[in-house]
């Protein structure tokens, strides 16, 4: 995992963690320019121009602190301590990403995590590890979201949640491709209907076909923004399906296989 400075070198500045010696409890681990911070549970770690985690003592538009994770009630937070610049949060679980303003706090979910912020012509990243609170070890493997439990007694279902066929799978790598690749990075623009047709080897015509059923299922089911409008226009379509199933998990990393097969080998 790596992390750091996009437009400063000033890596060299910072020192090892003293806290760095794993133990048995769950820490959450966080990293910038090659150092590495583990903290437990009642320790906390505050960063920015002068603080735990110094991250550019020489910008003068970067907060003294930024920003600071602490753990609280069972969960590790990531609060926003400046006083005007927002912290962007990126988790590998395929929430879409968090704008956190100043004073505003945030829960953590399990898995790998980026903390973005910019602060004059300098832009800075963290990057790090949430310990799943059930004991779970989520080092050097892709986080799993949390499931809502199924309750026997009212059949309680996963919302908008069903299987897909193998074509509906590769129809969202194509869209969600960039961040199946590289779960924490930044979000970019949702390829546009030709590019990911041409991606799979079908036909403008059959794309829109399959992309159209698709939305039409999980509109049905009570997503939102899938079909168009006033307010809803074929690029925000496109975002609220890859952002509706990467955080249900209805497409996964595995899933980019299919973007490979030969064009006609899957029914």
């Amino acid at each position: 995992m790596t992390g750091g400075a996009v437009t400063t070198g000033r890596c060299d500045q910072h020192v090892p963690c003293e806290h760095s010696t794993a133990t048995s409890e769950l820490r959450l681990e966080v990293e910038f320019c090659g150092q590495t911070w583990m903290l437990g549970r009642d320790e906390s770690l505050g960063f920015g121009r002068d603080s735990d985690c110094v991250i550019d003592d020489a910008n003068r538009y970067l907060h003294r602190v930024a920003g600071r994770f602490r753990h609280e009630a069972g969960h590790w937070w990531l609060q926003n301590e400046g006083a005007h610049l927002p912290l962007m949060v990126l988790e590998a679980v395929g929430r879409p990403m968090v704008v956190l303003p100043p004073g505003v706090e945030t829960t953590l979910w399990p898995g790998d995590f980026a903390v973005i912020l910019e602060a004059g012509p300098a832009r800075y990243e963290l990057r790090g590890t949430c310990p799943d609170p059930a004991g779970g070890d989520t080092t050097g493997r892709s986080p799993i979201a949390p499931e809502p439990v199924a309750d026997e007694a009212d059949h309680t279902a996963r919302w908008a949640v069903f299987a897909l066929n193998d074509d509906q799978r590769a129809l969202l790598a194509a869209l969600a491709e960039p961040r199946l690749r590289d779960p924490l990075a930044e979000p970019v623009a949702v390829p546009p209907n030709r590019q990911a047709a041409l991606r799979l080897g079908w036909t403008l015509s059959k794309f829109n076909r399959k992309l159209d059923h698709l939305c039409g299922r999980l509109a049905r089911h009570g997503v939102r923004g899938l079909q168009g409008g006033l307010d809803t226009t074929a690029s925000k379509r496109r975002q609220n399906l890859v952002n509706h199933a990467l955080t249900h998990r209805l497409v996964n990393p595995d899933d980019l296989a299919l973007l490979d097969e030969p064009t006609g080998t899957r029914p």
